[in-house]
């Protein structure tokens, strides 16, 4: 019994880890070459952002096409310049409310590929 209870636990522990942004567990390198999408920066958006931009005041980061889609507002992507793109000004700090709120900051291995991917125009690859 005690024993379903611990594991019960840590699986609810880290599903909520997880889902704040605690956990940074992607590669800490930046990509060489081409950054994809799917393989480079969904997985730093899916287990850093998704727990509170699943849909919260309108943005979505779980899927390509919801974030290059942005906000009801504006956009958060302006593909080729990250200096114009909200999503990179706030993960860097440099427009507040920084990101993620209550999570661990992204390492700068995780910001250089966003923002390589961003420079790159930022496709869907």
């Amino acid at each position: 019994m005690w024993r379903r209870l611990v594991a019960g636990s840590l699986l609810a522990i880290t599903l909520l880890t997880a889902a704040c942004g605690g956990s940074n567990e992607e590669p800490a390198e930046v990509p060489t070459g081409e950054v994809s999408f799917k393989k480079h920066v969904q997985p730093i958006l899916l287990r850093n952002c998704v727990g509170c931009h699943g849909g919260s005041a309108g943005l979505w980061l779980d899927r390509y096409e919801t974030v290059m889609e942005g906000t009801p507002r504006a956009p958060v992507i302006i593909p080729g310049d990250p200096d114009a793109s909200e999503l990179y000004l706030r993960i860097t700090g440099q427009k507040q409310p920084a990101m993620p709120i209550g999570g661990r900051k992204l390492r700068p291995e995780q910001i250089e590929t966003i923002r390589l991917w961003i420079a790159q125009g930022a496709k869907d690859n």
